[in-house]
């Protein structure tokens, strides 16, 4: 496999496409193309057979057995079961082979990392970095090359590095153009990891690596319309996938809803507007709220250090932190009733720390958006809450540059 990348750019898998007689010029291309289809196949589809992929992606059954083949012959595709058929031959199905190579994930936002094989299955112990005011450069490298030298001996070397970052990305250089939490501005990360330690990268942002793990390993597995959004202790943000994909936007500038207006006269923001999603919503807003409202009226009340304190305190009865609560819940309620009837999801997830307290969040969320919706009953979508592991980006980081990785050597 060809590790001469060093940023491992974006993979549109290509539409499937059948080589013609004649065509010799074209064919290597095609077959390539052929070949990163079934491999993107298999690897968003475990355990299916060559008819169910033929099915799938148009491809004759001789292209598909050929091409399968040769995956096998270098390691990526293994037949771990036989389906009991009543008629005919028994198909085998195939499956990514996990152990073929592994991935090395890094979350700058929870400053944890690991090695992973190719199902997102972590295969060394877990790294942190320096608890530190900030991070460097240089901290992510040490990082890596900690899980590089105490790899298990029977796990294979990594074979690239996927990085997710809270903040704005440029998923072509691999640079970070904006992170507020890491206090980072144009800084080149993809580039740095790749001459310090000498494996290809890919950067993305922490919220497209939670969507994804979401998309692959979690509730929206199946789902090609859905929204994730992340309420987290200092900020929030939504992913939206729409027929399958990532909505990304221009320059990778979608899905940032902090300072999205909910409440034109509400309370105002550090960004000097008022009603703010992120000055309600964020776990941070929650327990601030809740603080100052105990103070301002002079309420007993039990110590509120924690998101979680304020939720144990709602559920004693406590005004002050059921309010704060209440009142997250109604801004979430309204923007993803707006969000709702512009795209039309069949499913929303919310995650993130907040979700510590989602028994009290959720039904608040639910009835708020219900009301919001001008849409029939049955034309809304469900509405479910996680909660995201702090391995949980990681993971998806990983996901995301071995799948690079893969279809680039194609």
């Amino acid at each position: 496999m060809e590790k001469g990348y060093c940023i491992l750019p974006p993979i549109d898998v290509l539409p499937a496409q059948e080589t013609t007689v004649g065509a010799k010029k074209g064919t290597a291309f095609l077959r390539q193309d052929n070949k990163k289809v079934i491999l993107s196949t298999v690897l968003n589809s475990p355990l299916t057979s060559r008819r169910q992929i033929c099915a799938s992606t148009g491809l004759s059954f001789s292209t598909v057995r050929t091409i399968v083949n040769e995956l096998k012959s270098e390691g990526y595709l293994i037949e771990p079961a036989i389906i009991d058929s009543h008629r005919g031959r028994k198909p085998t199905l195939l499956d990514i082979n996990a152990s073929a190579l592994s991935v090395i994930g890094i979350d700058l936002n929870e400053l944890v990392g690991a090695a992973f094989d190719l199902k997102s299955s972590p295969c060394s112990s877990f790294y942190h970095l320096p608890d530190r005011e900030k991070i460097e450069l240089a901290d992510v490298a040490t990082l890596v090359q900690t899980i590089i030298k105490n790899m298990p001996r029977e796990a294979p070397q990594p074979a690239a590095i996927g990085i997710s970052v809270p903040g704005r990305i440029n998923v072509q250089t691999g640079d970070v153009t904006l992170s507020t939490n890491l206090s980072w501005n144009n800084v080149p990360l993809g580039t740095f990891i790749n001459n310090a330690v000498g494996l290809p990268v890919a950067i993305e942002s922490n919220l497209v690596c939670l969507v994804l793990g979401e998309a692959c390993l979690g509730q929206a597995n199946g789902v090609n319309d859905f929204i994730y959004l992340h309420c987290g202790f200092r900020g929030i943000g939504s992913g939206i996938v729409a027929n399958g994909r990532i909505i990304r936007g221009w320059k990778n500038t979608a899905n940032e809803i902090r300072h999205l207006q909910i409440y034109p006269d509400g309370l105002e923001c550090e960004c000097g507007r008022r009603g703010c999603l992120g000055t309600y919503a964020c776990g941070e807003a929650i327990l601030r709220r809740a603080q100052t409202d105990i103070k301002n009226a002079h309420l007993v009340a039990p110590p509120l250090n924690s998101l979680h304190d304020v939720a144990e305190a709602a559920i004693q009865g406590h005004t002050a932190s059921i309010n704060a609560l209440r009142s997250a819940s109604l801004a979430i309620g309204r923007y993803l009733s707006n969000l709702t009837l512009a795209l039309g999801p069949e499913l929303i997830i919310v995650g993130g720390s907040s979700m510590v307290a989602g028994d009290i969040l959720i039904p608040v969320i639910r009835d708020t958006f219900v009301e919001l919706c001008t849409q029939k009953s049955d034309f809304l979508p469900k509405i479910v809450n996680v909660y995201d592991s702090e391995t949980k980006s990681a993971a998806g980081a990983a996901r995301i540059a071995s799948h690079r990785l893969l279809l680039n050597s194609c």
